[in-house]
């Protein structure tokens, strides 16, 4: 996404800078709350698959989560990076902590099984209220 928003910010950059932001917050506050809505939910869903996610759900996190790379991407258009060393260094460490973020997930997903949906939705909505802080009063 860092180097997608590299190209886009040569071409686009006033325009996307102006509502990035927005976008990756509303996106995660939306799917944070309805993971809040669906942890609070009477249902029993014990039975659920966790790993049973829809293709939509999917992607509309991935383009939350992707938002915030895209934007970072437009800002080094204007700096003097190297930009294949960058985005080979994001790519590396996101994989790292992804995988990370996997293997604590699993384990402590045993532990905190009822309330991980509560405590995923609450950091989204989290991330999504940093990012817009963060554009606000630093951008």
């Amino acid at each position: 996404m860092p180097l997608i928003g590299y190209y886009i910010g040569l071409h686009f950059s006033q325009y996307i800078t102006e509502i990035d932001h927005w976008i990756a917050f509303v996106l995660l506050c939306l799917i944070g709350i309805n993971m809040l809505r669906e942890s609070l939910s009477d249902d029993d869903d014990e039975d659920d698959d966790p790993t049973d996610f829809s293709l939509k759900h999917l992607i509309t996190l991935g383009v939350a989560t992707s938002v915030d790379a895209l934007a970072m991407g437009v800002s080094f258009a204007f700096l003097q990076v190297n930009i294949e060393m960058t985005t080979v260094l994001i790519g590396v460490t996101t994989t790292m902590l992804c995988l990370i973020g996997v293997k604590a997930g699993h384990w402590l997903g045993g532990k905190i099984r009822k309330h991980a949906e509560l405590l995923g939705g609450i950091m989204l909505i989290t991330i999504g209220i940093h990012i817009l802080y963060e554009h606000q009063v630093f951008g």
